[in-house]
């Protein structure tokens, strides 16, 4: 039986008939959040450097 969901669960999703289950975390970031240029070069280093860090944990 499980087979039986888990290809229900395939075809919805490559349907698209299946919908997101909770909203989208860009929904409380609107896009005129970054105002500036530098703003968006100092948020994008942030986020950079943060992924750096899961990258070096992950390998360790």
């Amino acid at each position: 039986m499980k087979w039986i969901e888990e290809f229900d669960y395939i075809l919805r999703a490559l349907s698209g008939v299946s919908a997101a289950r909770r909203e989208s975390p860009a929904a409380h970031h609107p896009v005129d959040a970054i105002a500036t240029d530098v703003d968006a070069c100092r948020h994008a280093a942030g986020l950079m450097r943060v992924n750096h860090v899961g990258e070096i944990c992950a390998q360790a």
